[in-house]
């Protein structure tokens, strides 16, 4: 019975993640697993264990639970801020108005295996600016 127990435990991952420093198991249940098994001589944590001063602990952990999550999500919001502008370090924006010439890339340019084929597709000019960096185009032919 334990075999099998620990057998699907094992997925699990048991180790706190690098981005919260928390454990997957206690973001989502409020405590850190324990696998119960014991080979040979009982551990100190089992030793000392009492069920009342348990039962204390584990209502504190849940109350503190929402705040363990916010900082759990703010902490990844961090990560992704930070991998963003890393990111968009190197980007060149381009803006363009109304009437300028532009060429569109063609939408079948990256299915095809021909390294001759068009990468750009037809002569095209910006007949409206509708938001930030989206045009409305006119084809000319």
């Amino acid at each position: 019975m334990a075999g099998r127990f620990i057998g699907s435990i094992v997925g699990l991952q048991m180790h706190p993640q690098s981005a919260t420093n928390e454990f997957l198991f206690s973001l989502v249940h409020g405590t850190k697993a324990m696998i119960p098994v014991e080979i040979g001589e009982p551990s100190l944590h089992r030793k000392l264990y009492e069920s009342d001063q348990n039962h204390q602990n584990m209502c504190t952990h849940l109350d503190l639970l929402p705040e363990v999550r916010d900082k759990a999500q703010i902490c990844n919001m961090a990560i992704k801020q930070r991998a963003g502008k890393r990111y968009n370090a190197n980007l060149c924006s381009r803006s363009f108005v109304k009437g300028d010439l532009i060429w569109r890339m063609a939408s079948s340019a990256s299915k095809k295996d021909d390294k001759f084929f068009a990468n750009w597709d037809g002569l095209y000019r910006i007949r409206d600016d509708t938001r930030r960096d989206a045009y409305k185009l006119e084809q000319l032919t």
